[in-house]
């Protein structure tokens, strides 16, 4: 608020002399032919100011404002007041007049209640202000004058110069917009113009750029849009926009489209409506399932699915509130949808309306029988159908595990912190991979591996580093027979496996057994048909499948089951799982177990039953399956090798003839006998070789494993010469330098 204080402060004496000239206070004014010096008399206090308030917050100069905006518009109201203190700032007694003068009320563009001019009561003047249609910021004066003096207090109003609305002059509508079909119904798709115009106090168009920001309902919604942006400045007051439709209609077939800018601090709005035709449905698209697998019904995991489809218009937008329906593929095993309906009126039904974004859902539930489905949604003639839902355990089992290492022969013998990344991958009995979130347990016999871990898309790695403990067998192994296919490996103390920096790691869940499901309705029902092979290696209808001893056949802690292609001599019935430290595919003494049952026991025999989720009612109650958990279970071997010391096996000096071609086999081993580390290579040594030729049949790096490999060193001599020198084979770890292995030949 701008103030302005004009006032002169006559002393008291020369008051008196002028007032007694005047004859006892008696004088003219100045002022519209009004004074105050009978008011004040003779012995009154001549020092006075004018200005707000009093005491010590008397503020000369100032008129006091009610308004409560900081921008006043046409029609608003505030009251204005001064008040006239004496030379302590105390509010006089004497009536005075005050009169109140501006721009705008001298233009009558502003106006004040009653008279302009008013006496003071109790010292102070007041008066009403009502603005018109004034576009400027008014000052207004508030003047009193004693005796030749005047005295000046102000205030400036900041009054709103700015209406939005259509049209200009004469023809302006305040708060109304223009839109270019006018009340006509726009298409689904279709456009048409919308502007706002910013006029002053006049109804002329103002120059400076203001910026208009444009919103509906449907825009909100993305069912409508403005071609390059919802807001825009004005040019030369106007501001025009392209409204493209997209079948969204609003409220009562009419999108409000609102225009917002401000002025001074003040928001300015002008509507209209854009009536829009509805638009039709013209494609139904699957959106998801979550999930897209759910479990059979009671066997304990997540049954039911929401499946959604999303219901667009020919604009290419989504309709809402259209009533969609929906069948399931089948219904095998009680599988069913969860009723719906689109309407209080409508019966009870698998159907559901598109929300604001077009999407309706149903929901599965899943039956008893495993099985693929399909759900058709349709609108009308207008039909989908979504992607295959699987219905089916959800919990892994035996035959679909497996486990996989990164690298089989890390370098790490003598090294700490080299790593590996073992991956379980996991399915059930239907090859479908587990739920996301189905959780893991690993251990090892060497170095160190993270404990768990939980699948994603039916997988999950943990990484596997080399420390303490490194596995350090009795025996010490040696090797002899080599030959191109195949060698001999023996142990000094006659065990099967005595090689160091062997590892076993072993990854276990819970899940279920395996099974060959003979009659194929999906479960373990009907023991003369249903193939699930026991301990002894055959299948008996008469005792059901019972043990009658534990033989080698189910002693593996990961047998091949009945189900795996190719298989001979097969297993479904497991034990409990164990971690296979010496390699000779049973139990020991000295490796641990994991004890399913608590029982406190490592149990020999397995229980000859299938245990599974896909145990019948019927099968389960005649004592031919359960419906127990296991422990499904996979182990890999890594190798800890060492590539400092490779070992070779089978390269001793020859003769060769001339025109003769000698194949020699050797075995590449680390240190320990074990594969050499991944990325390790072989070429031939020809550097004193005469009169001869050497190759490998292999050519770059070893195939990666976790046992030696055999190369063939290939020599052949010149035609007419006999050969001499030497030749052999050179081994060259990554990063680690090269060994040359060379041997006479004569």
């Amino acid at each position: 608020m701008q103030t302005k204080t004009t006032f002169t402060l006559l002393s008291a004496s020369f008051l008196s002399l002028v007032l007694s000239a005047c004859g006892g206070g008696e004088g003219t004014s100045t002022l519209d032919n009004f004074n105050n010096s009978s008011s004040i008399g003779s012995g009154g206090n001549t020092t006075l100011k004018i200005g707000s308030g009093s005491g010590t917050n008397f503020v000369s100069g100032a008129i006091a404002s009610t308004a409560s905006a900081p921008t006043l518009f046409e029609g608003d109201k505030t009251q204005l007041s001064v008040t006239v203190v004496d030379g302590q700032n105390v509010p006089t007694a004497s009536k005075l007049k005050v009169k109140f003068d501006s721009p705008c009320l001298a233009a009558n563009l502003s106006s004040i209640a009653g008279d302009s001019t008013v006496e003071t009561i109790n010292g102070t003047a007041t008066v009403q202000y009502t603005v018109g249609k004034c576009d400027i910021d008014d000052k207004v004066t508030a003047s009193m004058v004693v005796g030749s003096s005047t005295l000046d207090a102000f205030v400036t109003l900041p009054i709103n110069t700015r209406r939005i609305g259509s049209g200009t002059g004469s023809t302006f509508v305040k708060d109304k917009l223009e839109v270019g079909i006018g009340d006509n119904t726009l298409s689904a798709g279709g456009t048409t113009s919308i502007a706002a115009y910013i006029v002053n106090s006049a109804g002329e168009l103002v120059s400076d750029t203001m910026e208009v920001t444009f919103s509906s309902p449907c825009l909100s919604a993305n069912n409508a849009t403005i071609t390059g942006g919802n807001t825009v400045n004005t040019v030369n007051g106007k501001a025009e926009v392209s409204y493209v439709s997209k079948g969204c209609a609003g409220v009562g077939g009419a999108d409000l489209v609102k225009a917002t800018t401000t002025f001074r601090g003040a928001v300015l709005t002008a509507t209209a409506n854009v009536f829009v035709k509805l638009d039709t449905v013209q494609t139904i698209a699957f959106a998801d399932a979550s999930p897209k697998q759910i479990s059979l019904k009671g066997t304990g995991g997540l049954e039911t699915s929401t499946v959604r489809f999303r219901v667009l218009g020919q604009a290419g937008s989504p309709v809402k509130g259209v009533c969609v329906s929906f069948e399931p593929s089948t219904t095998v095993g009680g599988l069913t949808l969860v009723e719906g309906k689109c309407g209080v009126s409508s019966p009870t039904a698998f159907n559901a309306l598109t929300d604001a974004d077009g999407y309706a859902s149903t929901t599965v539930q899943a039956g008893t029988v495993p099985t693929p489905v399909r759900i058709t949604a349709s609108v009308g003639e207008v039909k989908t159908q979504s992607s295959v839902l699987v219905v089916t355990t959800g919990i892994p089992d035996q035959n679909s595990a497996s486990l996989s290492l990164s690298d089989l022969a890390p370098n790490s013998w003598t090294k700490d912190g080299v790593t590996s990344t073992a991956t379980i991958r996991l399915a059930d009995a239907f090859n479908n991979p587990v739920p996301d979130g189905t959780a893991v347990t690993f251990t090892t016999s060497g170095g160190a591996i993270e404990g768990s871990c939980t699948t994603s898309a039916g997988t999950c790695p943990v990484e596997w580093r080399s420390q303490n403990p490194r596995p350090v067998p009795a025996g010490t192994v040696s090797f002899s027979n080599i030959t191109e296919t195949s060698y001999t490996m023996a142990c000094s103390d006659g065990s099967k496996e005595c090689r160091k920096g062997r590892v076993q790691i072993l990854a276990t869940a819970v899940g279920n057994e395996s099974f060959i499901d003979g009659n194929s309705n999906g479960v373990y029902d009907d023991i003369s048909k249903d193939i699930f092979v026991n301990s002894n290696g055959i299948y008996s209808a008469a005792n059901k499948g019972l043990p009658i001893s534990n033989t080698a056949l189910c002693s593996p802690n990961a047998p091949r089951s009945s189900a795996a292609y190719g298989t001979a001599n097969s297993c479904d019935d497991l034990r409990e799982a164990y971690v296979d430290k010496n390699f000779n595919l049973d139990r020991d003494l000295i490796e641990e177990f994991l004890d399913f049952n608590q029982n406190g026991s490592f149990d020999p025999l397995p229980n000859g039953k299938y245990d599974g989720a896909l145990c019948s009612g019927t099968a389960k109650a005649n004592g031919d399956c359960t419906t127990n958990k296991v422990n499904v279970r996979q182990e890999a071997t890594l190798v800890m090798s060492c590539g400092e010391s490779p070992m070779v096996v089978g390269l001793s000096s020859f003769t060769i003839a001339a025109g003769e071609t000698k194949r020699i086999p050797v075995l590449v081993a680390d240190c320990n006998g074990n594969a050499m580390p991944k990325g390790t290579s072989v070429t031939a040594v020809t550097t004193d070789l005469v009169d001869a030729t050497a190759s490998l049949n292999i050519s770059g790096g070893l195939p990666m494993s976790t046992n030696p490999s055999v190369i063939v060193l290939i020599v052949k001599a010149d035609a007419v010469k006999t050969p001499k020198g030497a030749t052999g084979i050179q081994v060259g770890v990554a990063g680690g330098g090269s060994v040359s292995f060379t041997v006479n030949v004569n």
